[in-house]
Order: structure tokens, then C-alpha cells, then sequence
């Protein structure tokens, strides 16, 4: 789990919550053997961003 206490574009993303799409995105793209999911949003209310993330079991 990925937990984010102090996100960094958390004031746009107030805005424009499109861009936490992109951040999803982007850990997914430098973890290609992972599975990332969003489990926390800062957007719906919560304290923080959380991401679970899972390594692939076909190594």
C-alpha cells in the first residue's frame, strides 16, 4: 500500500480531478509488473491518497 499524507497537486486537483487519473496512470506505467488500484482519495473526503498495489504472480 501507497499511502500519500502530503500530495503535491492536491490544490489543482480540486479543480481538475482528471489529474489523478494521470497519477494513476503513471504508477502503473513505471510498475508494468504491478497492478495498481486507487483505494483512498483525497477528492471523496478521505485524509490521503492510498494505492494498493500488487506484483504480478506470473514472473
Amino acid at each position: 500500500i501507497l499511502t500519500e499524507y502530503n500530495c503535491v497537486i492536491s490544490n489543482v486537483a480540486e479543480s481538475y480531478p482528471s489529474v489523478c487519473g494521470h497519477e494513476l496512470e503513471m504508477f502503473a506505467a513505471v510498475l508494468p509488473d504491478c497492478t495498481v488500484e486507487r483505494t483512498h482519495w483525497l477528492n471523496n473526503g478521505e485524509h490521503q491518497c492510498g494505492y494498493l498495489i500488487k506484483g504480478s504472480v506470473n514472473k
